[in-house]
């Protein structure tokens, strides 16, 4: 379902769930996500102390086909530039990697390109941390669902209007209340084991997306906002969340 261009049927386990034992640890795939990431300027973040990494851990991922060089480096801390992208690697199917190039491709029409790699960065950053700790135990598959629900909500309206082709301020209103939902679950969620740094990148995230003028601006981008339903109609269909 949705527009924009053909998706591609993935075999890759989006998100938290996946085991990273598959296609995407291949050498091809394997280069191509690190030029996709390079693309979206994201590929020299610096390190941040705020998300502990266990030896053991840092061996667990190892066996899955991750290279982490110089372990004692990486066990308590994570990286976002080689650890943290080569995690990221095993937990990123193709259309969630998509919904990021898009949404970075209106943002940095909307306000600019240092604005947005920034903005990406803060988002990458959340990503890893959050499934690092979801990989170590700290957070269990009931923990994120809470946020399936509103997150299939936001799916299936962006995909209903669309289709109708209705936008107006209760959509707008709609979208917003649940983008919020998903913020104080996942705020409150995060914060006994990340730093105040870390919510603030989080706050600033949605300070900006969850607003009339972000969601006004990316609707009236019409092909970037056909493939992003096109990404969420797939989620939907395919049960990815």
């Amino acid at each position: 379902g949705g527009g924009g261009r053909r998706r591609r049927t993935s075999s890759r386990t989006s998100g938290a769930g996946g085991d990273g034992d598959d296609a995407s640890g291949s050498d091809d795939f394997a280069a191509a996500f690190e030029a996709r990431m390079s693309k979206l300027g994201l590929s020299d973040s610096e390190s941040e102390e705020d998300v502990k990494i266990t030896e053991q851990q840092v061996a667990a991922l190892e066996k899955k086909g991750l290279m982490f060089r110089g372990k004692k480096a990486v066990a308590g801390k994570v990286s976002t530039s080689a650890a943290g992208r080569a995690f990221l690697r095993h937990k990123l199917d193709d259309e969630s990697l998509s919904l990021l190039e898009t949404s970075q491709d209106i943002v940095t029409r909307h306000k600019g390109a240092e604005f947005s790699k920034t903005l990406f960065q803060h988002i990458i950053r959340l990503a890893v941390k959050t499934l690092l700790l979801w990989d170590n135990g700290t957070f269990s598959d009931e923990d994120f669902a809470g946020f399936r629900v509103p997150f299939r909500k936001i799916c299936a309206l962006a995909k209903n209007v669309t289709a109708r082709e209705i936008w107006d301020d209760a959509t707008v209103t709609r979208l917003i209340e649940l983008m919020t939902e998903i913020h104080k679950g996942l705020r409150t969620m995060l914060k006994p084991h990340v730093s105040s740094k870390t919510i603030g990148k989080l706050d600033s995230c949605v300070q900006y997306f969850a607003t009339p003028t972000f969601l006004n601006y990316a609707h009236e981008q019409r092909e970037d906002w056909k493939e992003i339903v096109a990404v969420f109609s797939y989620f939907l269909d395919n049960s990815r969340i």
